[in-house]
């Protein structure tokens, strides 16, 4: 039976890391852009469009699970109340 591999250790992820992650992607969408004949300008465009509806969609879903938190709190301790009468 295979050994299995020890999981990494976790490195703490900075604005750095993300701020590089999304430049070295965005920059590569631009690149693919280019290579499919858009120019650079138009390949700009799109991807700083893109980057923004990504950035509406998961503030829709980061308050979505906010909200779906807090209303699974909610119900917790309405839960709580009934056990503890």
């Amino acid at each position: 039976m295979p050994t299995p591999i020890p999981p990494r250790p976790r490195k703490e992820v900075t604005w750095d890391d993300v701020t590089d992650l999304v430049m070295r992607k965005l920059q590569a969408l631009i690149r693919q852009l280019v290579s499919d004949g858009f120019t650079h300008a138009e390949a700009h465009a799109a991807a700083v469009a893109r980057f923004e509806l990504f950035c509406i969609v998961e503030d829709f879903a980061g308050r979505k699970r906010q909200e779906k938190k807090a209303a699974d709190g909610k119900q917790q301790n309405g839960e709580d109340r009934t056990d503890a009468q």
